[in-house]
């Protein structure tokens, strides 16, 4: 008979993260929200939207899939 498999760690809740009582999570989502607003009136490229455009030409980069698990078609 096997032996019990032991069960995986639950990991906390991310809004449970924020120290205090409930008063300091509303004052932290307050400030979460005012900064995520200025973002927004401006229109502008949020922080998510920052990428650096790695311009490669085309015609030496393709049909080289070969290397790693994307060969078999």
């Amino acid at each position: 008979m096997r032996a019990k498999s032991r069960a995986r760690s639950q990991a906390n809740r991310r809004d449970d993260g924020v120290a205090g009582n409930e008063e300091s999570r509303t004052k932290a989502e307050r400030a979460q929200k005012l900064g995520q607003r200025k973002m927004n009136r401006m229109a502008r490229q949020g922080e998510a939207d920052r990428h650096v455009a790695g311009v490669r030409p085309k015609h030496l980069f393709s049909g080289k899939r070969s290397i790693g698990k994307t060969n078999s078609r």
